[in-house]
């Protein structure tokens, strides 16, 4: 499995905007089991921040190899979180938003953690 840090800033900083734009979208949910799916996705993200906030994890080889298989589980999480924003998410604008930093991510982890 090959490993390029390169992008790991830019990945780290979509997967945060994501996050941060999945806490905004709550608010704008159409019901409840939206909340939690929202929610539930959100906690996925935070997992994947809290591992990539490590103190050198860009260097570490060994911890983002280990890191892989959850960007894989959040990543197919986020594809099918992105065809369900439009009935989870009342406001057009921010389910917009979101998928477009979903994609930005998905396609960044692929950058960094290729086959």
């Amino acid at each position: 499995m090959a490993i390029d840090p390169t992008n790991l800033t830019a990945y780290q900083d979509a997967m945060q905007a994501l996050y941060n734009l999945l806490n905004q979208s709550y608010n704008a949910a159409t019901s409840l089991d939206a909340e939690v799916a929202i929610n539930d996705l959100a906690d996925s993200v935070s997992g994947i921040l809290t591992e990539l906030n490590q103190d050198g994890i860009a260097q570490n080889t060994a911890q983002l190899q280990a890191l892989q298989p959850n960007v894989n589980a959040v990543n197919a999480s986020i594809t099918a979180a992105k065809a369900q924003l439009s009935t989870w998410v009342k406001d057009v604008g921010i389910a917009g938003q979101v998928a477009g930093v979903m994609d930005k991510a998905v396609q960044l982890a692929g950058t960094i953690f290729a086959a």
